[in-house]
């Protein structure tokens, strides 16, 4: 084996060394980890610049998720010294955590947040979630909070892949501003699984105008 041979073998045996470190360690703080310890591993996920944008993605939704079950949603959004990318990962994803169990509860943390592009991030998250989990809410929060109305397109497009009969009937009924755009969005996710169904549906909507 060549000297150039054998010290790519040696580098390629100590990353593959350091990545299962990193796994053990992440795995270890989030089975046993405190909520601190957490943090400082979530931090560290944060500047490992070398490990792939999505398995790092990956890691870092791991630690925030845990981090929310432990009851630190409020002390994620608030992290600081955070890129302008990583804070609305970490919005989305507290966010997102919180609305699966306790949707109210990530209504109020939403509100409190400043605006701004993390917290667009998190309005996104928390509509597509509301989407699969409780679309009456998810209409109901659009109609009520105009700051909303930025996603309203990709809820009703989320919820559409679910149930596409209710989002259009839904889409209807968010105003004249508004419905044609959101009509648009759960037709064309309709027709995309079922083009059929999606014509029947706009043949019926045709017949009452």
């Amino acid at each position: 084996m060549s000297v150039s041979a054998s010290s790519t073998a040696r580098e390629s045996h100590a990353s593959s060394a350091d990545w299962r470190d990193i796994e053990g360690r992440l795995l270890t703080a989030v089975r046993m980890g405190t909520k601190d310890e957490l943090m400082l591993v979530l931090r560290e996920t944060l500047g490992d610049n070398l490990t792939s944008d999505r398995l790092r993605g990956l890691r870092v939704e791991t630690l925030v998720n845990r981090i929310v079950q432990l009851g630190g949603a409020e002390e994620l959004l608030e992290l600081g010294g955070l890129s302008g990318a990583d804070h609305d990962l970490i919005a989305a994803g507290a966010i997102r955590a919180v609305a699966e169990k306790d949707a109210a509860k990530a209504e109020r943390l939403l509100a409190a947040m400043p605006a701004g592009a993390s917290r667009q991030s998190a309005i996104l998250a928390l509509m597509e979630t509301l989407a699969t989990r409780s679309p009456k809410q998810g209409v109901a929060l659009l109609i009520a909070d105009k700051s909303m109305r930025k996603v309203d397109q990709q809820f009703f497009a989320e919820w559409a892949e679910k149930d596409p009969k209710a989002a259009a009937e839904a889409a209807l009924a968010t105003g004249k501003e508004y419905e044609n755009y959101n009509l648009d969005s759960v037709v064309s996710t309709w027709v995309a699984t079922d083009s059929a169904a999606a014509l029947q549906w706009s043949l019926g909507l045709s017949g009452k105008e």
